[in-house]
Order: C-alpha cells, then structure tokens, then sequence
C-alpha cells in the first residue's frame, strides 16, 4: 500500500514533540554529574552541547591525547544535537534489555547489580578527577563482585569484525580498564549486542592490567598539566589517518591536512 507522507498540524506536534522530549531526556540521562552541572550553567552552542571540562571519564581512558585535550578545552559536542540524544536513548534501551536478561537467567548463588545511571564514581588521582559509570555487575550471595559489566549495542558490520577478527576498540578496552581501576576490582565482561537482530556474542573478559593503567594514567595527567598551564596540545596519538578512531574523529581534517 503506497503512502504519502503528509504533514499537518497533528503530524507535525508528534515529531516536534519527539524531538524536543528527546533533547529533553537527553540532557537528564547524561551520567556525569560533572558534566551535567555544566549543562546547567549554559553549556550549549545551538543545538549541540558544548562542555568545557577538567575532569576525565572513562570512556577517555583511551583516547588519543590530542583529541582529548581539544575535546575538553573546545568543547565536546556529544552526539550532535537531537540525532545524538536519540542515540543515547536507545543505547539506554539495548542496555536495559540485556542486563534484566541476564538478570532473569542467572543461576542460584549469583545475582546481578543494574546501576543504571545511578551509579558514579568520582576518583582523585594526582590532583584531577576521574569519573566512571558501570552498566552493571554480577556479584554472589555474600554479594562480592565477580565481574563488572559494560553492554555495547553496534551494527550488524561491527559485531562482525568483532566476532570475526576477535579484538575489541581500543577506546573499549581503556575504557574496561578505568573502571576496573576506579572500582579496584580485577574482571569486567563486556556484552555486545548486534542492534539490528538482537542477538549477542559470547561476552568478552578483559581482567585488570595495571601496567596499561599506569601508561593511560601518565598521558591524563599530561593532558591536564597542559590544561590547567595553558600549554599546547599533546602529540596525537596515530601514525595513520585512516586508523579507526582519526577517521571518525571531529577534528579529523585539521589534524591531518
């Protein structure tokens, strides 16, 4: 049956209402407290947010320092705007979905912890903060930690290369392991989900590496002498456009030209 796709005052307030509650929502499920307090006091350059920080998450544990170091002094643009927020959004979903599952299946004398975005840690580590929100955790009976959990939600190409090549994204891995470091446990299993048929892939264990964590700790707190010294930007961190990370990467074109 062909259709035509109309717009009209009902048709309209529908869309405007999705958009505008996603952006809404969006703002509220930003788990930084941080960064949400700088949301708070303006944050924003049209429809996009814009934060200006000196406090490191987790998701940068691994980053390239010289993206890093432009991110925080610019401004992260999260997303871009409202496609950004109902990205997030349905992350949030996936994220759902696969921890109650596996909450639902765990056998006696195992139970899991959902966080959810009600779970922070703010660490001090020499002089600045290190900020980390896990998805979740798997614990026993005498509720002792067995394995932190980070769910990833990615295209049908990405679970593929994942599953076929065996290797997770550097950012993942750093990611692991800020946690494991700020949390000071030993195993987090990431759960990847295939967003198109909602299938996942065996969970992959990554267990503490405190030498990696010394290394990622070294550049961090480099990005924020340069930070709070007013000094340059860092080296980047790649030898070869074309690596993952530069060719999604929003500063891409000016540090490549």
């Amino acid at each position: 049956m062909k259709i035509e796709i109309k717009l009209d005052d009902l048709t309209t307030m529908v869309y405007t209402a999705h958009q505008e509650g996603s952006a809404i929502r969006g703002h509220h499920s930003i788990p930084c407290s941080l960064c949400r307090a700088i949301l708070e006091q303006g944050g924003s350059r049209n429809d996009e947010i814009v934060l200006i920080r000196d406090h490191f998450h987790g998701g940068d544990f691994n980053v390239c320092a010289r993206k890093l170091f432009r991110t925080m002094t610019e401004g992260k643009i999260d997303g871009g705007g409202v496609v950004g927020f109902n990205f997030l959004l349905d992350g949030h979903l996936h994220e759902s979905s696969m921890l109650n599952n596996i909450e639902a299946g765990l056998p006696n004398g195992c139970k899991i912890v959902i966080y959810g975005n009600q779970s922070e840690t703010i660490k001090d580590v020499l002089g600045w903060k290190l900020v980390t929100h896990c998805d979740g955790a798997i614990v026993d009976k005498e509720n002792n930690y067995i394995a932190l959990l980070e769910c990833k939600a990615v295209k049908p190409k990405y679970f593929k290369e994942i599953k076929d090549n065996k290797e997770i994204r550097d950012e993942w891995y750093g990611q692991g392991q800020a946690y494991l470091f700020a949390e000071e446990e030993k195993v987090i299993l990431f759960i990847i989900k295939n967003r198109e048929d909602s299938k996942i892939m065996y969970p992959i264990r990554v267990d503490v590496d405190m030498g990696y964590i010394a290394k990622r700790l070294n550049v961090l707190n480099d990005i924020h002498h340069r930070i709070i010294n007013k000094l340059g930007q860092p080296d980047r961190e790649h030898t070869n456009p074309k690596d993952f990370e530069c060719a999604f990467c929003q500063y891409q074109k000016e540090c490549w030209p």
